[in-house]
């Protein structure tokens, strides 16, 4: 579900910029700074995923400091 939420507001996010650079005309260096930073961010989710589904030891750590585990 962290995942799912991380991905979420990650698209929500880049949404919110592509739209002021078509209505606004924000720098293209904004931009592509945000393009870079969805790609880490989706990279980053990604090795979270793989982690998870290998069974990383500290992901069973990690679940068992959650607030409603």
């Amino acid at each position: 579900m962290l995942i799912f939420l991380s991905l979420f507001y990650s698209a929500l996010d880049e949404a919110m910029h592509w739209v002021r650079y078509f209505k606004k005309g924000i720098d293209r260096v904004e931009m592509w700074s945000h393009f870079v930073a969805i790609t880490g961010h989706v990279l980053m989710i990604g090795c979270w995923w793989q982690w998870y589904s290998a069974g990383y030891p500290g992901v069973a750590e990690t679940l068992g400091h959650l607030p409603w585990k």
